[in-house]
């Protein structure tokens, strides 16, 4: 289901808290408390305390909070129930460890469709878009049933497809590396649509070559990138006291077209 629903019939308090992410400092702001009551077919269940989160994409069910109210799991050939006593409570598929509610039929009142239902105004590309570019048998359920499935299966998203498209041979030799921060590697991602909560439409990933590892940078604009690479060129060179041999990118212009002195003077 996605979150995106009606705050005023949902839900009354204004909340100033934050769910906290899996990165660290990482949060989303909670708008809202409330009840959601969800329908399908003849049965109807009322979930209290629930979070109004706008900026999540997908909602979340606390399995912990169902136990505490006397609720049981039961899983079985791919699929799961929840129940209370004799009572249903929910249903749904498991994919890949994944527990996925079936889609109710309405959410809040009688009259109020599902919002799992697309706006006459979004496309089957915004979609993709929306969910993070994600593929779109993960995101099926969530789909307007009057797209036609012809064209869900021959979807095809062109910045998907650039983004897997090989790279051209690397003409040099690498070598071997005998410390740390010796050699590294750049690449820019992006743009991403839709940006994140900050504008950030890029992210410069950087490989440690003698250790494998990966950091990631958000920037707002690819100009931003020699300003973010001179800081973190800067911040190594504090912590190990030399600058990198080798710097290796794919060539394009926001790693070559820009001349700038470190504050070092390198």
């Amino acid at each position: 289901m996605e979150s995106q629903q009606r705050e005023r019939e949902l839900f009354h308090r204004s909340l100033s808290s934050y769910i906290q992410r899996r990165k660290k400092d990482a949060t989303l702001p909670i708008k809202g408390r409330g009840s959601v009551k969800l329908t399908w077919g003849s049965r109807t269940i009322q979930l209290e305390n629930c979070l109004f989160v706008p900026n999540i994409v997908i909602n979340l069910i606390s399995v912990g909070k169902l136990s505490l109210k006397g609720c049981e799991v039961h899983s079985k050939n791919s699929t799961f129930n929840i129940s209370k006593g004799n009572q249903p409570v929910l249903k749904g598929t498991i994919n890949n460890r994944l527990f996925t509610v079936n889609n109710p039929n309405c959410i809040g009142d009688e009259n109020q469709h599902s919002v799992n239902v697309l706006t006459p105004h979004e496309s089957l590309k915004e979609e993709h878009e929306k969910f993070g570019h994600t593929s779109i048998q993960r995101i099926d359920s969530l789909i307007d049933k009057s797209i036609l499935k012809s064209e869900r299966v021959n979807f095809e998203c062109k910045s998907c497809i650039l983004a897997k498209i090989t790279k051209q041979p690397f003409k040099e030799r690498s070598k071997t590396v005998s410390k740390p921060f010796e050699q590294l590697h750049l690449d820019l991602v992006g743009p991403i649509n839709p940006e994140s909560t900050l504008k950030h439409r890029y992210i410069i990933t950087v490989v440690e070559n003698h250790s494998g590892y990966l950091a990631g940078f958000p920037l707002v604009n690819k100009d931003d990138t020699t300003d973010t690479l001179i800081a973190l060129l800067e911040s190594e060179h504090w912590k190990h006291g030399y600058f990198p041999t080798t710097i290796c990118s794919e060539g394009g212009g926001e790693f070559i077209g820009n001349s700038q002195t470190l504050p070092s003077g390198t």
